[in-house]
């Protein structure tokens, strides 16, 4: 049965951004969906229930079950969408770079009129005083720990961190597994590790510790 991924980027991008993973699952037999949403317009429920059908009708025509593959704010539109809709063939989540516990980078956007200007409404959802809400549901976590804005990382984050969310704040209680893996938060996406992981948490719950070169 062929098995279905909806892919979902993340703040200020587009799905160029997830081109390289969506041709990397499809390579491997899955059915994909990359979705456009227009992230700096609306908050993360917003996104969510507008997104919703059109997950619901890929979901439904799938013979097997549906994944999601998420980059940075994507992962918690697939969490509040899967909060208000989950699919009855649910499968797996994995999220790439997910500010879960919120982002210090994005309490100083929110704190500023003009930075908030723009980056819109979703910026109150990455902030590290958002209420999360419990996850149940599998999902593994790939963070990023290496950087290319120094700068940032120095003046904003404490600890590993991929240039925008540190390695601490990608994890919640409830998840299935978590790694990390030396990717910055830009570029996580096209990383042929993390996709290679992505596949393996898709098939077997949880992330390859070793022996990953022979995954295909």
């Amino acid at each position: 049965m062929t098995d279905g991924v909806v892919l979902l980027h993340g703040l200020g991008r587009t799905p160029a951004s997830m081109w390289g993973a969506q041709a990397f699952l499809e390579m491997r037999g899955f059915a994909t969906l990359n979705l456009a949403y227009p992230s700096r317009r609306a908050s993360v429920d917003e996104h969510a229930t507008r997104l919703a059908p059109r997950v619901r009708a890929f979901a439904e025509k799938l013979e097997g079950d549906v994944h999601f593959l998420t980059h940075s704010m994507g992962g918690l539109v697939a969490w509040a969408l899967i909060a208000r809709d989950r699919p009855k063939n649910l499968g797996k989540v994995v999220m790439l770079a997910p500010p879960l516990g919120g982002s210090e980078i994005a309490d100083f956007i929110a704190s500023s009129p003009l930075l908030r200007s723009l980056f819109g409404p979703a910026i109150d959802d990455l902030t590290c005083s958002a209420e999360r809400g419990p996850i149940d549901f599998p999902v593994g976590v790939i963070a990023g720990d290496r950087t290319l804005n120094p700068l940032l990382s120095y003046f904003f984050l404490r600890g590993p961190n991929d240039g925008k969310v540190t390695v601490e704040r990608t994890r919640l209680p409830g998840l299935a597994d978590h790694i990390s893996l030396p990717a910055s938060h830009t570029l996580i996406a096209w990383d042929g590790d993390a996709l290679r992981q992505a596949v393996v948490f898709f098939r077997e719950g949880a992330f390859q510790r070793k022996g990953l070169e022979r995954v295909r």
